[in-house]
């Protein structure tokens, strides 16, 4: 069953139409222009790799004010062995502040891959809410009812509905580092046993328009039997971008 509200066309008319809202927006709404580019030794995806261990550059931009956000997000993948080709990501975000401590967030992104040489279309896109307490501790639900997985248990599988769960904690410490430790939950209900939990745990530190990471990960044995065509991500990476 094709869910219309996830066709390419009405996720680029939902995208272009939160665009043109805020570009309508007041100048008193202070609507800036930002985004970063960066490299990653490993590109690490929910626990599994989405370029085979090997490093990826990554680029994105976003127009937002306090309650909105749309933009793209785009890297390199290898998705097939020795095959470079890419990934582009399409959202649009909104904020709400629930307390002074406390906001809501939903979002919807629409995820592409130019370029995949895999046969068929894993294109999908993703609606999401989402709690965060202070930047500190940051609490998200993902659903996407059209995700297309491949794994040598269950073949290909097409239109599957799945969920992410995921909660993050950040800690900031001495000289300008911060600690974070997250865990998440990847499930596909339709297709038995396809689903797995992962962590990760690392520091990042920020310097004038840099920001610079390493990070522990781990996932369980259903990431490396759903994702058969790259290995398990990490276990270790480091990553540097810079923002504008």
């Amino acid at each position: 069953m094709e869910y219309a509200l996830f066709r390419p066309g009405v996720v680029l008319a939902a995208l272009a139409g939160a665009l043109a809202l805020v570009l309508s927006l007041p100048a008193s709404a202070q609507l800036r222009f930002g985004g970063s580019v960066g490299v990653v030794s490993d590109y690490v995806y929910r626990g599994y790799s989405r370029s085979r261990g090997e490093p990826a550059v990554q680029a994105g931009a976003q127009w937002s004010d306090r309650r909105w956000a749309i933009g793209a997000w785009a890297s390199s993948v290898e998705l097939q062995p020795r095959r470079r080709s890419g990934e582009l990501d399409l959202f649009a975000q909104r904020r709400v502040p629930l307390t002074d401590d406390l906001d809501a967030g939903i979002g919807l992104t629409w995820y592409s891959f130019p370029g995949d040489p895999r046969a068929v279309s894993y294109d999908y896109g993703e609606l999401s809410g989402s709690l965060d307490w202070r930047q500190r501790l940051h609490l998200e639900l993902a659903y996407s009812p059209n995700l297309t997985l491949f794994g040598a248990y269950y073949g290909v599988q097409r239109s599957r509905e799945s969920w992410t769960a995921e909660l993050t904690v950040t800690q900031p410490l001495p000289w300008e580092l911060s600690a974070f430790t997250g865990v998440g939950h990847f499930a596909v209900p339709q297709v038995r046993g396809a689903g797995y939990t992962y962590g990760s745990i690392g520091l990042s530190r920020d310097v004038g328009r840099w920001h610079a990471e390493l990070t522990y990960f781990r996932s369980g044995d259903g990431a490396s039997r759903l994702y058969s065509f790259g290995p398990d991500g990490g276990p270790l990476v480091a990553s540097v971008s810079w923002h504008f």
